[in-house]
């Protein structure tokens, strides 16, 4: 999927809550960081992805149509903050832990196999 769309004309970030140390380690031990633009930590911003603030400073920022954006996440909370804040497609992720059963239905759409999308 990712290798699908990197060959896209559109960009793609990463937008996580975690801080910049440990998205270091992380990225050290995949290869995701080749599929995207830009690797967004939330606390740059000072606020969560979880308040509604972060998202005007961040579209301030850095602007995206929101018409024309998507947005996955595991975590509702977020995507409740993305909805208010005004962005068209979101969606959830239905197993963000392989070791776990997949996540029930919420108030967004479930994505079990992002090649779904494509």
């Amino acid at each position: 999927f990712l290798g699908a769309v990197k060959n896209m004309p559109v960009e793609m970030a990463i937008l996580t809550n975690a801080h910049q140390g440990s998205i270091s380690v992380k990225l050290e031990q995949t290869d995701l960081a080749d599929f995207f633009d830009e690797i967004i930590c939330s606390h740059d911003y000072g606020l969560a992805k979880e308040q509604s603030d972060f998202w005007q400073r961040l579209h301030k920022a850095r602007p995206f149509d929101k018409e024309k954006t998507a947005f996955f996440d595991d975590n509702e909370a977020v995507l409740a903050a993305a909805k208010e804040f005004g962005i068209k497609h979101l969606y959830s992720i239905a197993q963000p832990d392989s070791q776990k059963p997949d996540r029930e239905q919420g108030d967004f759409p479930l994505v079990r196999d992002f090649r779904d999308l494509l």
